[in-house]
């Protein structure tokens, strides 16, 4: 796993000097290198979220190194993501609705949910045609599970691609772009999910989307500082 890691590391890298060497050495027309520069952006995006997942996974097999919990308000969250992924969601005009319900905030490592939300995120706009949609919506469950799903109108996935990722198998995989994917991201979700007592449901069906949804604990915060003042 990690040599393909690697190289899904170096190629972008590779990439990135040639194009540089292009462009400083005036060997292409201002238009051409512009839409170069953008592509540099993108590969760029790609690269920082494959290297934070390393780095996330590499710190989780290290005893003694959970973050403390915040407060994390999940619309900020994905509001965040979503400016985050910008460049990729005006290039392929998707639409993105952030529906997560304003007034829910969970006490969790913070890195932990924003890299896990990244990588949905990514995914799905990876994964979405031109014009496609993406939809974020939140739901509380029997008071106590958290529900927060991240949906697509995309090319969705096949029977064996999600048992890859149950499996934990690295598998190489092509957005509608020709945005290069590993699995590894998904991967690292459900792991880091299930770490904290959740776990990461997959729904999809080729070429009709795909829904994946993070159910965790979930603990009203607010009604826990009421009754805390009320014991005072």
């Amino acid at each position: 796993r990690i040599s393909n890691i690697a190289h899904d590391l170096r190629t972008p890298l590779v990439n990135t000097k040639g194009i540089v060497n292009l462009v400083n050495q005036g060997m292409v027309p201002p238009d051409e290198a512009a839409q170069l520069l953008k592509q540099l952006e993108t590969q760029y995006l790609g690269t920082t979220s494959l290297l934070d997942n390393l780095l996330f996974w590499i710190k989780g097999q290290m005893n003694g190194m959970a973050d403390d919990k915040v407060k994390v308000s999940l619309y900020q969250l994905m509001k965040s993501l979503e400016n985050e992924h910008y460049l990729p969601i005006a290039q392929k005009k998707i639409e993105l609705k952030n529906n997560v319900d304003k007034t829910i905030s969970v006490m969790v490592e913070k890195e932990m949910i924003k890299i896990v939300c990244r990588n949905l995120i990514s995914n799905a706009i990876k994964f979405t045609n031109e014009n496609g949609l993406v939809e974020l919506d939140s739901r509380i469950e029997n008071g106590n599970t958290l529900c927060l799903t991240v949906k697509d109108s995309g090319i969705g996935m096949s029977r064996e691609a999600i048992e890859k990722v149950h499996a934990k198998v690295y598998y190489n995989t092509t957005g509608t772009s020709y945005e290069k994917g590993s699995g590894f991201g998904l991967m690292l979700c459900r792991d880091m999910i299930t770490k904290h007592g959740g776990e990461l449901i997959i729904e999809s069906e080729p070429g009709k989307g795909s829904s994946f949804t993070i159910k965790m604990p979930y603990e009203n915060i607010e009604q826990m500082n009421k009754e805390h003042r009320m014991l005072k």
